[in-house]
């Protein structure tokens, strides 16, 4: 029951991951302004990045920054070994969560493991989302990773990586001096981005969720619309 491509792809279809054309030429234009550094922190693997943003002068950072991408000339470089041994003990039980309901299914990441439940009944799957998050949680005490509910997933990563943790090499690498960081998001794994930000710097999440942020907008329409408004 593991994942396969087609599985994948018909789950980024499902999500709309792939970036319009109107989003990335907003990136480019915005990454193009001067004494402005562009930098995308994302969960999704280095792989769908590199496709969609390879074209794109901005920083990459994927798999929740386990792996950066500083500018499309360097390497991705990973903050640690990138091959956790929990993830093969992990494995068979996720594997045994596709078999009910049949269309969620497994995604393998370098340094994770990701339950999908988007394409399946959402009724049924919230109730053993529940239940793989509490099984998980009590089992996996012991280790160092930690367990995250998102938006129809249930994600177990190591811990300690998380979305906060590309600032601090960011401003090293930046070497810009005075930098104002805003920061938008819309995900439960966007809260820890916001927590590492500086006192000065700005947060913005979208839709009504819960969040510590500085400043909320509805949708990611609007958040089109600040950066418009930024490039004007």
């Amino acid at each position: 029951m593991f994942t396969s491509r087609e599985k994948l792809a018909e789950l980024e279809n499902q999500l709309r991951s792939a970036p319009d054309r109107q989003l990335l030429n907003l990136l480019n234009q915005l990454a193009n302004r001067p004494k402005t550094w562009v930098h995308l922190v994302s969960g999704r693997p280095r792989e769908a990045l590199t496709e969609w943003f390879q074209a794109l002068p901005i920083g990459l950072h994927a798999e929740h920054g386990y792996w950066s991408r500083f500018s499309p000339s360097e390497d991705w470089v990973s903050v640690r070994n990138p091959i956790p041994e929990w993830k093969s003990r992990l494995l068979p039980i996720l594997e045994q969560f596709t078999k009910q309901p049949p269309d969620s299914l497994v995604e393998e990441k370098t340094a994770g493991l990701v339950w999908h439940y988007r394409m399946a009944n959402p009724e049924f799957c919230s109730i053993k989302s529940n239940e793989l998050f509490l099984y998980l949680t009590n089992s996996l005490s012991n280790l160092p990773v930690e367990v995250m509910k998102g938006e129809k997933i249930v994600e177990i990563r190591p811990q300690g990586v998380h979305k906060g943790i590309v600032l601090s090499p960011l401003w090293r690498h930046l070497d810009a001096g005075e930098i104002l960081t805003v920061a938008f998001g819309d995900d439960r794994s966007d809260e820890d981005l916001v927590a590492a930000l500086p006192q000065t710097g700005i947060s913005v999440h979208v839709g009504g969720a819960p969040s510590r942020a500085t400043h909320r907008v509805a949708s990611f329409e609007n958040v089109r619309q600040t950066l418009h408004q930024l490039l004007n």
